[in-house]
């Protein structure tokens, strides 16, 4: 397994830690602890969110864990971002919206919240200077949702 998805593991049962209410408050503390410092220090806070929010047999909390580390990641690293990094950062985020974001059951929507979240911070400071071309992507986002939709 590579590092991230060594990384994306141990970030996925600090999260699930974090969220279990049999657990010692001591151990929840540490475990929110590990993913704060994870967020704030990683270098690989993108990569290791994407890997969480792609894997449907994680957990909502730990899918939704994933697209908080994009979202911060844009919100406090962009400008110190090189220029690959922010098109892989745009790229998988239009596929994770494309792809019918991260769900399509009604118990979603607070991923597909998260998401949106992502795909705004980025426009913030991306659109319309460096990314001129948002809004015919969208519009292809929205034709390949509806085509998919209406085949159902």
């Amino acid at each position: 397994m590579d590092e991230v998805g060594v990384l994306a593991g141990q970030l996925a049962a600090a999260v699930e830690l974090t969220m279990d209410p049999a657990a010692p408050h001591s151990q929840r503390h540490e475990a929110y602890s590990a993913c704060e410092q994870f967020k704030e220090k990683s270098p690989l806070c993108v990569q290791c969110g994407l890997y969480l929010v792609q894997r449907q047999d994680y957990s909502h909390f730990v899918r939704h864990f994933g697209l908080q580390l994009m979202e911060h990641c844009i919100k406090y690293r962009w400008y110190n971002l090189v220029q690959a990094e922010k098109l892989f950062i745009k790229e998988n985020a239009m596929k994770l919206v494309e792809a019918g974001t991260v769900g399509s059951h009604v118990n979603d929507t607070h991923l597909k919240d998260a998401l949106s979240r992502v795909i705004v911070e980025m426009i913030k400071r991306e659109w319309p200077q460096q990314w001129p071309t948002l809004l015919a992507e969208l519009n292809e986002v929205f034709y390949a949702i509806t085509r998919l939709t209406s085949n159902i």
